[in-house]
């Protein structure tokens, strides 16, 4: 899935050797994951969040960066914008 990362963070819950990092990502979808605001009649790719905490701040990051494409999938397969040219190609 093409992404960009727009944003990464990571805090510490704890504060000893066995700390707990705390992960953040933003990613932005390309124009299959795209939004229609008809308030401003403009399309804008849709962003999402996703969180990741782990002992280990590669699983934590990991953790995050799957729970956000987990989100941009999701939002694929439910656009109403999708399912309707999916039944225009038919």
């Amino acid at each position: 899935v093409p992404v960009t990362l727009v944003e990464y963070s990571v805090n510490s819950i704890t504060e000893r050797i066995d700390s707990i990092a705390s992960t953040k990502v933003l990613v932005r979808g390309n124009d299959d994951y795209a939004s229609f605001n008809t308030s401003n009649g403009r399309t804008v790719n849709r962003t999402v969040s996703g969180t990741g905490v782990h002992i280990d701040i590669v699983v934590s990051s990991v953790q995050a960066y799957v729970d956000a494409l987990n989100k941009i999938f999701s939002y694929k397969k439910t656009s109403p914008v999708n399912k309707l040219e999916g039944s225009a190609q038919s």
